[in-house]
């Protein structure tokens, strides 16, 4: 089999440097958004089933979120909140059926629960999905006034270079091209927009990551508009490249742009935070090591508890702020 050169690689792992691992309320509101909405008497979001024709009723309900959880399946998405909240139930007022109300079941395209500060929800495959799903999440956080929120996605994707059960933590997001940024296309016009994570963010989560013993890297995610040909795979029902092809690719990404792995959604969240003016993170596992092979082999079992591995970091990250506000 034909490998990647690595002989110039890099040591891409986390250091905070001057990032603030302990989170700071700043009482910074979501404002930084479309100045069309103040026009509009009702907006309706409607792949989420929720309008403003009750901003009290929103603000009420939304109002206190501080963290916002995406990832692309509903199946993650619901044990993350049962799980939030066995883990959080005796710090934050809420019941039990928070865990399992779907606050987006009226519209049925995504899944939504609000247990105690978090929002999580369900944003699909790619950049389509995703897109849909952020506008529509931040329209809300904007109506709730909430404050200091941070979103951070949770996701699985293939790793170069690193090993399943690995975590990344993307530093920056780049695209198929090895651009850095995201293309947005509007009335025919490409504009790029910058991709980088917030680094404070990153920090509480490296944190809770050691706190956990979580094998973690810290790195370059690219990603794409497909799983197969934009990701330089062999397998899929097309392929115009060589293994040689992928291998000089693939190693350039990794060895000249510190790219450790490749998804469907990294550089558009990262810049769709950035353009918001909120914290985002992107935090995958590793399932594959792309440098050894395109098919994902790793046993069910095993793969499960990795794919954990992201949500039981977002609970520990909250609750260090709580130890840290002396509330735990």
């Amino acid at each position: 089999m034909v490998r990647a050169d690595l002989e110039n690689t890099v040591d891409f792992e986390l250091t905070a440097g001057s990032a603030k691992a302990t989170f700071v309320e700043q009482g910074r509101k979501v404002e930084n958004v479309n100045s069309n909405l103040k026009d509009m008497d009702v907006d309706i979001l409607y792949h989420l089933g929720i309008d403003t024709s009750d901003l009290g009723a929103i603000k009420a309900k939304f109002g206190d979120v501080k963290v916002v959880a995406m990832g692309g399946s509903r199946g993650r998405v619901i044990t993350f909140a049962k799980y939030a909240f066995e883990q959080l139930k005796n710090y934050y007022q809420m019941k039990e059926e928070d865990a399992t109300t779907d606050l987006a079941k009226k519209a049925g395209r995504f899944v939504m629960y609000k247990v105690g500060p978090i929002l999580t929800l369900n944003h699909g495959m790619g950049f389509g999905c995703l897109s849909i799903a952020l506008h529509e999440v931040v329209k809300l956080l904007h109506y709730a006034q909430a404050t200091d929120v941070s979103l951070i996605r949770m996701g699985t994707s293939g790793g170069l270079g690193v090993e399943p059960g690995n975590v990344i933590l993307t530093k920056n997001g780049y695209d198929a091209t090895l651009q850095e940024g995201h293309e947005v296309t509007t009335v025919g016009k490409k504009t790029r927009f910058p991709s980088p994570s917030d680094p404070e963010l990153n920090a509480e989560l490296q944190r809770a990551c050691a706190d956990l013993n979580i094998p973690l890297r810290h790195g370059n995610t690219m990603g794409t508009d497909d799983f197969y040909e934009a990701q330089s795979r062999l397998d899929g029902a097309f392929c115009q490249i060589t293994e040689a092809d992928k291998f000089s690719f693939l190693n350039r990404a990794y060895s000249q742009h510190g790219i450790l792995n490749i998804e469907m959604e990294a550089n558009l969240f990262l810049s769709f935070c950035e353009r918001a003016g909120v914290k985002g993170s992107v935090m995958c596992i590793s399932i594959v090591n792309r440098l050894q092979g395109d098919q994902i082999e790793t046993p069910k079992e095993l793969l499960k508890l990795f794919e954990n591995r992201p949500l039981q970091i977002i609970v520990q990250m909250i609750k260090n702020r709580l130890h840290d506000a002396g509330q735990l």
